[in-house]
């Protein structure tokens, strides 16, 4: 089996059985028969007795081993496995001092046996029968009445508590009087059957039934024995004395899914004294508890509150009694209190405390280990309930006296939790030896099951503990893994006998003491003991290559030389120069050999280790630079050359350019007091020699001697030229002046240059003015500068003067010099940085006029200075020009839309009509670019606060027809602004009253843009300007037909307008006529009648509303019914005329129905809003289209057309009937819906409405 125990971050598994189980074969011969077990297990003897007693079928272990048997008896066993006695039972309770067996029988008797008089029962329980129940006579379990719980009260052994499965409950008092028995008993639980009531009511079952035993400790609840009775309702906790009476019941959650009524258990743990008691697992809001002066407050020794665990289903809960003095008059709710509640995978079924935070639970499937004290899992077995004896678990009510036995159907085994020490042990046994000290080693940190495995909790104690067992292990493993008798054992081969690679054996030891080691912080075993036997097995590799990883990771940093050298040595051979340097700066320095080091950091260019060689280990903190000057000079001499020879530059010199920018990250960290490359912080001392050193060696005004006095002349230029002043600022500066600044940046943010330091001769003052000025003196004399070189420089003293104003000091003509640099650079790269720049010179600089200060604005300009400019035009008060510097500034996008109203507010409040004009003049010559950064915007801002440029605008947008039109749309049709744009709205976009001019323009760009968006748009604007004839004639234009149709009837023009619709009506038939007109219709021809179809219904919908608006009056002349006539009069002669095409191809059809369906649709439309007040006469309507239609059949093929029209008027008919017909049975639902409630209403007036409370709600009085 395996066994998991859980850790607070991480779950690790380990061969090792949570329980122990041990055969108890004595005991388990006599209980079981012979064809259970092997033949030579037991005697015929024995057999003869077992078939005799009976199987095994109820057992109890506490003091002795009672096994009850299927035939009534009970045998008693002590640990030693020998029989003491044999009682008759179904049932078996032991007392408290284990001297007193109680035992149940299926009839409902009860016994009481005095284990050192076993022979007959020292005290009886007989059971009664109904009749005297209900006499009043007896009290008691009824005659055939199961007895399924027994349990002991206190120290007594003649006070029982017993349960019978009718579901009564009894607290026996056996006592005796003048040598006679006398029996007390009294009903605590259950009603007796009544069948004559109600025959079929079933029986409460009980789960459980224990009595509170005493415990170490002496706690207030003894005097009152208390008892715990579990039914699948509820919890009731009993005290029998001084009178019994119900103390405190907890009802089941029915609604919680996890507790169910199936099965349940519950168990005590009395009062003890233990180590700790200040962190209980009554994890419940404080203000369930009780003062804390309820606590005891010496935790040594103390006594804790008794515990119930209680479950239904798979939910386990806990209560603990409270310690009160004055518990008799306390109220119930402060003496119980329920604290978590745990939630298994399966049913429990049985509970069992290990201590008074271990809970040990039996479920279906499993055996489950939980600490209520950090509420976690710290164990779980698998377990077969079908090897168990014959219970039926998964049955209404299981009953189980949960113990450390487990019997089986064919043996009994005693179960104990496998120790700490003995988990070790067994993988020892199995040869996990790295396993062992890895489950050693995670005893020392402290894992979650500390208390099952029997370890302290307390780190200090246990870690004493642990040490010497881990050392121990590590030491005996160590010589078991080298020994002769391992190399001989059957771990090195397999199943088929070839040979096993046990290397992973060896390395997985190494690691495991490793972590060992480093836990206890002890490494003499890993680096003397275990290197040693490696080294002399010829297997040193193995142990190098599993410690590397963690010198690496920092987790150890002290050992051995010797073992330094050799893990140098092994990936230097293996060409592993990366992993070098990481663990030659990740060695502490005194464990490295020097020599070796530097050799090999030069000759591998493993630059990071070798300045952590050069500084921890040397102390030298020049060094480091010296070897990057020396690589600076090579790359800078290789790109000289490769220049002024036309070459391409030396691959193999520039694979080391980025060596030689680590010179940066050395200086950023040594002047700000860190150390290169590990980071960690110096010591002041330390911090300041280093800062000192390299100082002084930067600003060195020549050439020095490494080491110093006469060490070798450190150069920075190539041989035969002249070596320049302050050579290796100048070299740093020319290499990458961007780089090398920064790093001054950092450094300028030390507190240390605060004070004034003086080098080793008392001469040189480092401070940030000294090196301020040094710079400014080297970029303004050196000749091979780029203009690059000198702007960061620039950039760099901007930035720091007015940072540090109380430590810089710059003239005037210095700070103006900088400034007209900074603007003359048009390098678009470095624009941003050197606006910024400039903007902190301003802060503390204000140029004079005899400086040239009015030029710098037009340098600035030309730099592309805009926000500079902005702030500087505002405060002149010069609106127009911060106007056009925010609309010049590419960087400003959108903002320019939050920068405008403000600028015209301001000049709106100047009252200054000059530059009110200039800033409208700006708008007008910018409107472009504001259109291009957001048109919604800019007609926005300009419709709220500019109204009178529209006209303006328009024009000027003449030439941009596309601009012109949207900006148009943007003002009559306005969208919704993207969520970027509205950051930047001054509210809501509303349509704008534009002149009508620009209206009409807009039309004509409508109408040529997008035509079938015409009609919606005149419905919308309506009226849209004062002459609409001039829509009109946009519309005939450009053949807008529904849009001139339209607007022929908003202008008063209706005759007119169906006069048009006529003529386009026959238009469009004809149009539709010449797609159909060809024995062999193309694709193109089906997409133009459908085309020709969509618009004609269109028309003829436009041509509906207008019907039905004119319904209600008459306009130009025509009547409601004259505008319905028109229109179905046009539409009845082009379904004719379509109709009437000789070919029968599938496409005509298609038409002539498509026309066709329009029919019912108009006169729906018709039905529906005719009313008393423009009543229309259909009889009228449908003789004009009869007359109208006799008149056209003169000129034209008669039959056909008689026989066409004759269906079009059936339809219309029809359609007219139809929607009488809804008319009517709607009328006639509404007018039985309205009577209905109508009864409704006068019903409840006559009855009244019933008050919902008896009190008024004003005044609160009784009604």
């Amino acid at each position: 089996m395996t066994s998991s125990v859980i850790d607070e971050s991480t779950q690790v598994q380990y061969n090792t059985s949570l329980f122990h189980w041990a055969s108890l074969r004595r005991i388990s011969n006599k209980i079981y028969p012979s064809s259970k077990r092997h033949p030579t297990a037991v005697t015929k003897a024995s057999s003869a007795a077992n078939t005799l007693l009976g199987l095994p079928t109820v057992i109890a272990a506490s003091g002795v081993i009672v096994i009850g048997t299927a035939k009534g008896w009970a045998m008693v066993f002590d640990y030693a496995s020998n029989l003491k006695c044999v009682l008759g039972t179904d049932l078996i309770a032991i007392s408290h001092d284990h001297t007193f067996v109680a035992v149940g029988h299926t009839m409902g008797y009860i016994y009481l046996y005095d284990l050192a008089k076993s022979k007959q029962p020292a005290r009886s329980v007989i059971p009664t029968s109904m009749r005297l129940v209900q006499a009043g006579r007896s009290e008691g379990h009824l005659t055939g009445h199961r007895i399924i719980h027994l349990g002991f009260v206190g120290l007594r052994h003649t006070a029982i508590v017993s349960a019978d499965e009718s579901g009564l409950a009894f607290y026996h008092h056996l006592g005796q009087v003048l040598g006679l028995a006398s029996t007390d008993v009294i009903r605590i639980l259950g009603k007796y059957p009544d069948t004559t009531l109600n025959p079929s009511r079933r029986s409460t079952k009980i789960f459980g039934s224990s009595p509170l035993p005493l415990g170490p400790s002496p706690h207030l609840t003894d005097q009152h024995s208390l008892v715990a009775l579990l039914t699948p309702t509820k919890l009731i906790i009993i005290g029998l004395k001084p009178s019994a009476r119900t103390w405190w019941r907890c009802m089941r959650n029915i609604t919680h899914p996890n507790q169910l009524n199936e099965c349940g258990s519950l168990c005590w743990f009395p009062s003890s004294s233990i180590k700790d008691t200040t962190d209980l697992k009554r994890s419940v809001d404080s203000s369930t508890f009780k003062p804390e002066t309820h606590q005891p407050s010496n935790p040594v020794n103390s006594a804790m509150d008794p515990l119930l665990a209680f479950s239904w289903g798979k939910n386990i809960r806990f209560v603990t009694v409270m310690s009160d003095e004055k518990i008799e008059e306390s109220t119930q709710k402060d003496e119980f209190v329920e604290g978590k509640s745990w939630t298994c995978e399966s049913t429990v079924q049985a509970i069992q405390w290990l201590n008074w935070r271990i809970i040990c639970v039996l479920t279906s499937t499993h055996i489950e280990i939980i600490d209520t004290q950090i509420w976690r899992r710290t164990g779980m077995e698998s377990i077969d309930l079908r090897g168990i004896v014959k219970l039926n678990v998964f049955r209404d009510s299981f009953h189980h006296t949960p113990s450390g036995s487990k019997p089986t159907t064919h043996d009994l085994r005693l179960g104990m939790v496998v120790s700490w020490a003995d988990q070790i042990l067994q993988l020892v046994e199995t040869g996990s030896l790295t396993k062992a000290v890895d489950l050693t080693t995670s005893y020392w940190f402290g894992r979650a099951d500390l208390e099952t495995i029997g370890l302290p909790s307390e780190d200090s104690v246990r870690q004493a503990l642990v040490k010497p067992k881990l050392k121990e292990i590590m030491l005996a493993s160590l010589d078991y893994i080298f020994s002769d008798r391992r190399m001989e054992d059957d771990t090195h081969y397999d199943s088929e006998g070839r040979g096993v690679d046990r290397t992973e054996l060896f390395e997985g030891f190494v690691r495991s003491c490793a972590k060992a080691c480093i836990a206890i912080e002890e490494f003499e075993f890993i680096f003397e003991d275990a290197f040693e036997r490696y080294s002399d097995n010829g297997i040193e590799t193995i142990f190098l290559e599993q410690i590397g990883p963690f010198i690496i990771s920092s987790e150890i940093n002290t050992l051995p030389t010797l073992i330094v050298q050799h893990l140098i040595s092994l990936h230097q051979d293996r060409g592993r120069f990366e992993t070098v340097e990481q663990i030659i700066w990740h060695v502490d320095p005194s464990c490295l050999d020097i020599q070796q080091a530097l050799d090999i950091c030069s000759r591998q260019h493993l630059y990071d280790a070798l300045v952590y060689v050069y500084t921890e280990a040397m102390g030298d903190f020049v060094g480091p630079l010296i070897e990057f000057v020396q690589l600076i000079r090579t790359i800078l001499h290789d790109r000289q050359q490769a220049y002024e020879n036309l070459e391409d530059i030396n691959r193999k010199t520039e694979s080391m350019v980025s060596n030689a920018y680590k010179v940066y990250a050395y200086l950023t960290n040594l002047l700000t007091g860190i150390s290169y490359p590990s980071k960690k912080i110096y010591e002041p001392s330390k911090a300041n020699t280093a800062r000192m050193s390299i100082y002084q060696f930067l600003f060195s005004g020549q050439s020095v001697r490494w080491p110093m006095p006469h060490g070798t002349l450190i150069l920075t230029v190539g041989d035969g030229q002249q070596e320049p002043t302050y050579p290796y600022l100048r070299m740093l500066l020319k290499f990458d002046s961007e780089a090398f600044l920064d790093t001054l940046d950092g450094a300028f943010e030390d507190s240390w240059l605060h004070d004034h330091h003086t080098d080793d001769n008392k001469r040189t003052i480092v401070n940030r003015q000294f090196i301020v000025n040094l710079l400014l003196e080297v970029i303004s004399t050196g000749t091979d500068f780029t203009s690059a070189n000198r702007m960061f420089l620039y950039i760099f003293v901007a930035r720091n003067l007015p940072k540090y104003s109380q430590f810089l000091n710059l003239s005037s003509s210095t700070i103006h010099s900088i400034l007209v640099n900074l603007s003359n650079d048009l390098d678009l790269n470095t624009r941003e940085d050197r606006e910024l720049a400039v903007e902190f010179l301003l802060s503390v600089y204000n140029p004079p006029e005899d400086l040239g200060g009015g030029d710098l604005l037009q340098l600035f300009e030309e730099a592309g200075f805009w926000r500079i400019l902005r702030n500087l035009y505002r405060t002149q008060g010069r609106w127009d020009q911060v106007l056009k510097s925010c609309v010049e500034d590419t960087e400003c996008g959108l903002g320019v839309f939050t920068e405008l109203p403000d600028i015209l507010k301001s000049v709106d409040q100047s009252q200054d009509e000059e530059m009110c004009k200039l800033v409208d003049e700006v708008i007008m010559n910018s409107i472009l670019q504001m259109i291009d950064i957001s048109l919604p915007l800019t007609s926005s801002l300009i419709d709220t606060l500019r109204p009178s440029l529209h006209t303006e605008v328009v024009n000027k947008l003449e030439g941009a027809k596309e601009k012109q039109f949207d900006y148009l749309r943007s003002l009559l049709e306005p969208r919704g602004l993207s969520d970027f744009e509205s950051e930047f709205s001054q509210g809501p976009i509303l349509p704008s009253n534009l002149d009508d001019r620009s209206k009409l323009i807009y039309v004509n760009l409508l109408c040529e843009r997008e035509p079938s968006h015409v009609l919606e748009f005149l419905k919308q604007s309506v009226p849209l300007i004062k002459d609409g004839n001039e829509i009109v004639n946009a519309c005939k234009k450009f053949n807008i037909d529904d849009g001139l149709v339209w607007q022929l009837d908003q202008v008063g023009k209706t005759r007119v307008a169906f006069d048009e619709l006529s003529l386009i009506m026959k238009e469009q038939t004809d149009q539709i006529l010449q797609s159909l007109d060809s024995e062999k219709v193309e694709d193109q021809d089906h997409q133009s009648a459908h085309q020709l179809i969509s618009s004609f219904t269109q028309l003829t919908l436009v041509a509906m509303e207008i019907c039905v608006k004119n319904s209600e009056c008459t306009q130009d002349q025509l009547t409601g019914e004259d505008c319905w006539f028109n229109l179905l009069s046009s539409l009845i002669r082009s379904i004719q005329t379509c109709a009437n095409l000789s070919n029968d191809l599938d496409l005509k059809s298609w038409v002539v129905d498509q026309l066709r369906s329009l029919l019912p649709t108009i006169l729906s439309s018709l039905i529906s809003h005719t009313n008393f007040s423009n009543r229309i006469s259909f009889s009228n309507l449908v003789r004009r289209l009869i007359e109208s239609t006799g008149e056209r059949r003169i000129k034209e093929s008669q039959n056909q057309r008689t026989n066409e029209f004759r269906s079009i008027v059936m339809t219309i008919l029809d359609t007219y009937r139809f929607e009488g017909s809804v008319l009517e049975v709607t009328s006639r639902l509404i007018d039985r819906d309205l009577f209905e409630h109508v009864k409704e209403l006068s019903q409840a007036k006559q009855k009244g409405i019933r008050p919902n409370q008896r009190n008024c709600y004003y005044c609160k009085r009784n009604v």
